[in-house]
């Protein structure tokens, strides 16, 4: 994806209109990537500027929840694979090689999730779509310009990415940011709608 610099589109005030915000969204999973039922998702949405204190931060981060795991996943999915036992690392190499491969599709369900997430997003952008009434007016061009110059499409996962001694906050460390936006925490939580 190509991204356009606009001097004068991209400043320090530009996105305050999406921080310290609460965002609710229907998201499509219009390609059946994870064959979900009704193909819809609710994605709730909401950034934290200054997310950490120290001073030196660059990065962005991506804190994501309510994804399905790869067990919960229709068996036909690619990323399926069946729901493991809990147990000591370290006892049987080939649990041990199973959960790495449990893992591994873990992240690649996420990073499906925000596929799907940046897609409508941006096909909203592009179709001026604002039919919601908390929004602001071009909302979706704020969010897609967020996106493409918050690192988002250039992430990687972390275990750490919340705390640097231990993995009880995992999440995408986002690269390639705009000098602009830096040490913002974007929160996302999906829902499955009946």
């Amino acid at each position: 994806m190509m991204i356009v610099e606009d001097i004068n589109v991209i400043n320090d005030s530009y996105f305050d209109r999406l921080y310290n915000k609460d965002f609710m969204f229907d998201v499509y999973d219009t390609n059946n990537f994870l064959r979900l039922p009704n193909g819809r998702l609710q994605a709730n949405l909401s950034f934290r500027p200054r997310y950490s204190d120290r001073r030196s931060t660059k990065n962005n981060y991506l804190f994501i929840s309510g994804e399905r795991s790869p067990h919960e996943l229709d068996s036909s999915v690619k990323y399926y694979h069946q729901e493991l036992q809990p147990g000591p690392k370290g006892n049987d190499e080939a649990l041990d090689k199973e959960w790495r491969i449990y893992n591994r599709k873990e992240v690649k369900i996420m990073n499906t999730y925000l596929l799907i997430l940046g897609s409508e997003i941006e096909c909203r952008a592009l179709n001026n779509d604002s039919e919601t009434s908390w929004d602001f007016p071009g909302f979706y061009k704020v969010l897609s310009e967020w996106l493409n110059h918050s690192g988002f499409y250039n992430r990687s996962f972390s275990p750490y990415a919340g705390c640097n001694m231990c993995k009880c906050s995992p999440g995408f460390k986002l690269k390639n940011i705009h000098p602009s936006i830096k040490n913002v925490a974007m929160y996302l939580e999906f829902k499955e709608t009946e």
